[in-house]
């Protein structure tokens, strides 16, 4: 699964402001990835179809050299956003990561098991 598909998969049509979970890597990597007229993405609007060119990642499990030039605060790089982020560079973090695993949702992890490519 790739970020793209992430976006729409975790679309909320009812209430596009949702937060979306965090991802859940292969080797454990884990981050929130957001979209809306209220994150750093492009285009910071609410879009249904959730072909966003940017997105905004937050609060990574560790830091990762692919994302450092988006980071809010790079002094604190998994306690930070990151702004802007081109969906390709999310893509590279995932593929490096192992690919999507599963979601983790403000109770904890829970786990939906996706077809890795």
């Amino acid at each position: 699964m790739n970020i793209l598909e992430f976006l729409k998969s975790t679309h909320d049509e009812t209430n596009p402001l949702r937060i979306r979970p965090a991802i859940y890597c292969a080797d454990g990597f884990q981050m929130s990835v957001q979209a809306s007229a209220y994150h750093y993405c492009e285009p910071r609007t609410n879009l249904f179809d959730c072909n966003y060119e940017e997105v905004e990642i937050g609060f990574p499990s560790i830091e990762e050299p692919l994302i450092m030039n988006y980071a809010e605060n790079p002094e604190n790089p998994t306690c930070t956003v990151y702004g802007w982020v081109p969906l390709t560079i999310v893509d590279e973090v995932l593929t490096k990561h192992g690919g999507i695993t599963g979601q983790i949702d403000e109770n904890g992890l829970t786990m939906f098991e996706y077809e890795t490519r």
